[in-house]
């Protein structure tokens, strides 16, 4: 995932080109714009929206974000908390050069899950956000 300038209104994504990619408006005034790497919303949410055209109205329920080699790891993680504070439940980040994928569901509830390849995959819950963290 490469950590972009955010587009800075609704018209800036309207007017984007179709590219196939889904982005989200994540607040208005000022207008906030998002697109993660993957997403999904429930059907339940999805139905009583209705059909959207080039963007979500809101936060995502799941969102993924995948580290590239040149993003900063407190820029992703600033990306990811601004997902949970506009509402969605969970953002997972993949760091495919550590081998892991840290799941937060909130501030204080985060999960680093790692796999190694002698012993499987393991879990463990790292000490609050920005505090000894790299």
């Amino acid at each position: 995932m490469a950590v972009k300038a955010p587009l800075s209104t609704a018209e800036d994504l309207w007017n984007l080109p179709d590219d196939g990619l889904r982005h989200e408006l994540l607040a208005r005034d000022p207008d906030t714009v998002r697109a993660p790497d993957a997403a999904f919303v429930v059907k339940e949410r999805a139905e009583a929206a209705g059909r959207t055209e080039k963007y979500w109205p809101g936060a995502p329920d799941f969102v993924a974000e995948i580290i590239s080699p040149g993003d900063a790891f407190a820029e992703v993680e600033a990306k990811a908390l601004g997902w949970l504070e506009a509402g969605t439940r969970l953002v997972l980040v993949v760091d495919p050069a550590r081998r892991t994928a840290t799941a937060y569901r909130g501030h204080e509830d985060v999960r680093v899950h790692t796999l190694s390849p002698a012993h499987g995959s393991e879990s463990h819950h790292p000490e609050p956000l920005g505090v000894g963290r790299p």
